[in-house]
């Protein structure tokens, strides 16, 4: 046989046009493959795909020769593609079952070379052992042309249990991810499995049962079927592409029931979810929508509530009805649904637990705020009677010892005074009720006022009380009261745990920027521990510390907070045993007027009240079921002149109204007979019947939180007095109601 002769082909018939219109989409496939740069186990993809390519192309020349043996000749080379695909094949799926992306190994690299080398040698050397084609094989003729007839031999079949080695693994690569695989990959690999079942069941086919293609084997066109389909779910990422089994994984792993219905209703697909709840819920086999109403009703019914909780079998659902629109935009209908079903169950019942902890404790918020109130109005009572008494003896006796046994009581009174207090302020803050009251001040006043409220405290304990602060800083816009209230509570604070030493407060206000206010002190100083829990209620150092300075640990609190209701900073810095640094920084506006500046005043200790001649003759109607109270308010106003008829109760203050002009009625909030909202009511109603001006009308109460307070001015009250009430408090709400000169 001389080679040249085997390139003179015939006319071509019908196979030799399908095996080139068949190797023309196997060429063009392959272009666009060449394009994926990148897929699990491309490298034997693109050895099978040559094989193929190559298997096809030597039958096209088999088909196209004219001599017997030149078509002998293309039969005998094609074993070195036939050896190589199954085995590039059966390396392929298994890389691209497992996701594996390698390189071709050394024992994988001789089993492309070795395998078929010796296949394609024992073919290619048939003429001189006649084992691989028996010497029966001849020429035949059929409706195509001449065709070899072949008898295959012992060598042929050897080769052939060689590949179906290669090729069973695959199935059985296959068939093993379809058993094992998750839900979200079984169907890739069914599909996996029937494309490799293709060319294995045709190949058998043609070698058991001698079924042929036109005399030919069925194969290489088979296997050419499945690579282009390969190479089309390879290009579009449908099969083992991290982005398309994660979707997959979404739904058939998803926690939550879904389905998936066309346009009739009909189940088109659902994950194991629903189907476990289709069991639970006694609808098990059902393939449509409309056999289980509740949820059909929940779907679709216009009527029906869409926020409805979808319960089934002690399970509670929140579910979503998501449309799949047909593919032209102006479809009228969708072509199905997907229903998606939330379980709310753990959701509910967390909902609840929550519910019930807000509800308990806001409860337990307005027990402790009526506990804070009560408590307020139960101290503040007996207290007034302590610090009023005080007060009336201080103006009476002239006893030295006497006056300082009275000043002792005093400042007894105002500690537990100032106790209560903290605590009535941390429970404002706390429930957001505490306002500031910003006005024009002169931050050099609040500086002498605030050490002075200390030097007596100072010198009792011959601790030098330091003052030093800008002289001409301008005028600020904060709420003054608040902020003595912090400096009062940080120089207590300071001469508090100062035995030995001095207590500085300096401030710097610059004309512009931040206003700095430090205390420094020499006293027992705090660790890096104690600093960390300072700010914290009820917090003090320890309880050695508590034990020996007394407080209840609310100062610094309430100083925090404060400050940071002023958008300000704390910084404390501390040594044990060397004292300790408190500085404030509060971001106070400029003052956009100044006003003039008022005289300073004299510091001084005590200041007895002196009576005030614009308030002499003047009639006052007073009410309190508390003898000390009335004792002590009788008092207070006897000996600043003024006219005071007291009584017992409410009712008797409304009997006692009409009998004069009175120039005040001062009534207490809680009477047992008739308490003061009442009558007040009473003496608005006489008021109005005699057409009498009704004088002013002053609450005296120990209940003074916030909200109460704006309760006694709803009721027509026109200012409010708060026990425990000194002199000067009376007498300056007097003089504001009446408009009298100070």
């Amino acid at each position: 046989m001389h080679l040249p002769q085997c390139f003179d082909f015939t006319a071509p018939q019908l196979p030799a046009y399908l095996a080139m219109g068949t190797l023309a989409g196997v060429c063009a496939a392959g272009v666009m493959i060449l394009r994926k740069r990148e897929f699990h186990g491309r490298p034997f993809f693109l050895i099978g795909y040559l094989a193929t390519m190559g298997w096809l192309t030597l039958v096209l020349m088999e088909l196209l020769a004219a001599a017997p043996n030149c078509k002998m000749f293309w039969a005998e080379f094609s074993y070195l593609f036939i050896a190589l695909l199954p085995t590039a094949w059966c390396y392929f799926l298994f890389d691209y079952s497992h996701a594996r992306t390698v390189t071709i190994s050394l024992p994988r690299l001789a089993s492309l070379i070795v395998a078929p080398t010796v296949i394609v040698l024992m073919a290619t050397t048939n003429s001189e052992h006649q084992l691989f084609y028996l010497p029966e094989t001849k020429v035949i003729e059929t409706a195509q042309g001449p065709a070899l007839d072949y008898a295959h031999g012992p060598l042929f079949f050897l080769a052939v249990a060689y590949l179906y080695v290669f090729m069973a693994g695959g199935v059985l690569i296959v068939a093993q991810g379809v058993l094992r695989a998750r839900e979200a990959y079984r169907g890739y690999f069914l599909y996996l499995l029937t494309i490799t079942l293709i060319p294995t069941v045709g190949n058998v086919a043609y070698v058991i049962f001698d079924l042929s293609f036109f005399g030919f084997d069925p194969t290489p066109f088979l296997f050419s079927f499945v690579m282009m389909l390969l190479v089309r779910i390879i290009m579009t990422n449908s099969m083992f592409d991290v982005a398309s089994v994660a979707k997959n994984y979404l739904f058939y792993d998803a926690e939550q029931p879904v389905v998936v219905i066309d346009e009739s209703g009909t189940f088109k697909v659902t994950n194991p979810s629903f189907e476990r709840l289709l069991e639970i819920s006694g609808h098990t086999g059902i393939t449509k929508l409309s056999d289980w109403d509740e949820l059909n009703t929940l779907a679709f019914d216009p009527s029906f509530p869409k926020n409805t909780v979808f319960e089934v079998a002690d399970r509670a659902f929140e579910l979503r009805v998501i449309p799949i629109d047909k593919p032209l935009r102006d479809s009228a209908n969708c072509m199905g649904w997907t229903l998606l079903l939330k379980d709310i169950t753990d959701i509910r019942s967390t909902n609840a637990e929550l519910s019930r902890a807000v509800h308990k404790a806001e409860s337990a918020n307005r027990m402790k705020s009526q506990f804070i109130a009560n408590m307020s109005h139960e101290i503040r009572t007996p207290l007034n009677g302590i610090l009023g008494m005080a007060e009336v003896l201080s103006h009476e006796i002239t006893s030295p010892r006497h006056a300082e046994m009275v000043e002792t009581i005093r400042q007894s009174g105002d500690v537990l005074l100032n106790i209560l207090n903290d605590i009535l302020d941390l429970s404002k803050i706390e429930a957001g009720k505490l306002a500031l009251m910003p006005e024009e001040f002169d931050t050099r006043e609040i500086i002498r006022r605030a050490s002075g409220l200390n030097r007596l405290s100072a010198e009792a304990k011959n601790v030098q009380l330091n003052v030093e602060a800008d002289q001409n800083g301008p005028r600020r816009v904060g709420d003054p009261m608040r902020l003595m209230q912090i400096l009062n509570n940080l120089l207590g604070n300071a001469i508090k745990f100062t035995d030995v030493g001095s207590v500085t407060l300096r401030m710097s206000n610059p004309s512009y920027g931040d206003v700095v206010f430090s205390v420094i002190d020499t006293g027992i100083g705090m660790t890096e521990e104690q600093i960390s829990r300072i700010f914290e209620d009820f917090e003090q150092a320890d309880g050695a510390i508590t034990r020996r300075y007394g407080g209840t640990g609310l100062g610094m609190s309430i100083v925090r907070r404060l400050v940071s209701m002023m958008n300000g900073r704390v910084d404390i810095s501390s040594r044990k045993g060397a004292g300790t640094l408190v500085k404030i920084t509060l971001p106070l506006p400029l003052a956009s007027e100044v006003k003039a500046r008022r005289a300073a005043a004299k510091e001084t200790v005590i200041e007895k009240l002196e009576p005030s001649k614009a308030l002499e003759g003047l009639n006052i109607l007073a009410a309190d079921d508390n003898g000390t109270n009335r004792l002590v308010l009788g008092s207070l106003l006897k000996r600043a002149g003024i006219k005071a008829v007291m009584v017992s109760d409410g009712r008797e203050a409304v009997e006692r109204f009409p009998d004069t002009d009175w120039d005040a009625v001062l009534l207490d909030i809680s009477m047992p007979e008739m308490d003061g909202l009442t009558a007040l009511g009473a003496i608005d109603a006489i008021a109005r019947k005699t057409g009498k001006k009704r004088p002013p009308c002053i609450a005296i109460s120990a209940n003074v939180m916030p909200d109460q307070i704006r309760e006694y001015r709803a009721a027509g009250f026109n200012a409010c007095i708060s026990k425990p009430f000194r002199g000067a408090d009376v007498m300056q709400t007097l003089k504001e109601q009446l408009d009298l000169p100070d």
